[in-house]
């Protein structure tokens, strides 16, 4: 069985993609022009140090989605956004790592970060050829939260505390005090 979760499309967007975005860029940094785009649309960025370039004169698009679709194409970047912050990296970044995930399908792991509104570009996770595990692959941040989302899901539900059936066991706490004597030199 292989799952996957595709690179951003129209339904997994986060809410602010399908905004109109009438930003026009006249021949800037592209950091610049992510760090506007973050504080136009009031989205918390990360952009990582990696993230260099130019965006060219007269660069606009349809939606905020689209516009940084076009952006993050045009430079060579990725992006990811939790649901709550907006992750910009360089393709440069983007990991493939094999998580072991005892009893947990691609399919399980997909649903979790579904619930959180995890999109993005370039953010895969399948079954591992042996089913042993999943195979992973997306931009720094991506990786740690599927880590994050792992040990949460893998952790064992707490069983249920012990009582005792019948009986009453009580504990009297003491006092020690010690007796020191002192022997006499003969």
């Amino acid at each position: 069985m292989l799952s996957v979760i595709p690179e951003a499309s129209a339904q997994d967007q986060p809410e602010w993609a399908s905004r109109p975005y009438a930003y026009v860029v006249i021949d800037q940094d592209v950091r610049g022009v992510l760090q506007a785009f973050g504080r136009n649309l009031g989205v918390p960025m990360v952009i990582s140090a990696k993230v260099k370039g130019r965006a060219p004169a007269n660069f606009r698009a349809a939606n905020a989605g689209a516009f940084l679709d076009k952006l993050t194409t045009n430079n060579t970047l990725t992006w990811f956004s939790d649901g709550n912050m907006l992750y910009v990296d360089s393709e440069d970044d983007l990991q493939i790592r094999n998580f072991e995930a005892v009893g947990l399908s691609a399919k399980d792991l997909q649903a979790s970060l579904d619930e959180l509104g995890v999109s993005g570009k370039h953010l895969h996770v399948r079954n591992s050829f042996q089913g042993d595990g999943l195979m992973v692959s997306g931009p720094p941040a991506f990786m740690a939260l599927v880590q994050q989302r792992i040990e949460q899901i893998a952790r064992p539900e707490p069983g249920p505390v012990a009582v005792r059936e019948h009986g009453v066991r009580v504990f009297r706490g003491s006092a020690a005090s010690e007796l020191v004597e002192a022997k006499s030199k003969q």
